[in-house]
């Protein structure tokens, strides 16, 4: 209960301290998360250790083995379908992958492009300037389309068509200054700050990205409390189990 307290408060925390003027505030649900985490995952197998126990005294035998082979292997069904949840709310998130990737390609190949420039290699970085400009190309339809398919984002689209527009004009007023060094180096700085906004997702895709990794989270440690209420064996029944098994096994002895 306790454990699961800890990473309901995490998740809870999270609504004020994933907070980008403040940080460092990021590491109170860290802590919390993971010192629930810690508790839960020691406690299990606590508890599968009591099980085992609950039914040695009721069958007789021992079947730790498979007691715990089974937990483990729903562990790990757990752990695969979580993938699965994963991704199919990053999809209903309306989340852009596509558009990460494109920024990315464009932002990789003009900071390759600095670097044949600072070498002073124009053929190479006249080469790594044309890719940049076909990929902001690609990013300008892109959001193009995205602004067209999603009215609600269409703003949001447009605002940054317009600044991959202003990013392709830097492109080829490096491609027209590509001999003078100095002047380029300013253009590559102004570049590599107008490119880092165009990465900004929607605000209804980061609603509900913030919406799914506090409230699902949440939603689940309120339902394990419930389930809790039901779990039969509490401290005092274990340790009566276990009494229950050590006088049993001291008979043996006796009678062996």
């Amino acid at each position: 209960g306790v454990a699961i307290a800890l990473m309901s408060a995490a998740q809870l925390s999270k609504i004020v301290c994933y907070n980008p003027t403040l940080p460092y505030l990021v590491i109170i649900p860290t802590v919390l998360l993971s010192a629930g985490m810690l508790m839960f995952f020691t406690m299990g197998s606590s508890m599968l250790g009591d099980i085992c126990d609950e039914d040695d005294l009721a069958t007789g035998t021992r079947s730790e083995g498979s007691y715990y082979s089974v937990y483990w292997w729903f562990i790990k069904l757990g752990t695969a379908f979580a993938s699965f949840v994963t991704g199919s709310l990053i999809v209903l998130s309306q989340f852009d992958e596509k558009q990460t990737t494109h920024v990315a390609e464009v932002s990789g190949s003009v900071k390759e492009a600095q670097e044949q420039f600072e070498k002073k290699d124009w053929n190479a970085a006249t080469e790594k300037l044309e890719e940049a400009k076909k990929s902001s190309s690609e990013l300008v339809d892109h959001f193009s389309k995205k602004a067209g398919t999603l009215p609600h984002s269409q703003d949001h689209y447009h605002l940054l068509e317009v600044q991959t527009e202003s990013v392709s004009n830097q492109l080829d007023l490096l491609s027209e200054n590509s001999s003078d060094v100095p002047a380029s180096k300013n253009v590559f700085t102004g570049l590599i700050n107008q490119m880092e906004p165009l990465t900004q997702q929607t605000p209804t895709a980061l609603l509900r990205l913030r919406i799914f990794e506090i409230g699902l989270p949440l939603v689940l440690c309120v339902v394990s409390l419930w389930l809790l209420r039901f779990y039969p064996l509490t401290d005092k029944r274990s340790y009566e189990v276990k009494r229950l098994l050590k006088e049993r096994y001291n008979q043996r002895e006796g009678n062996a």
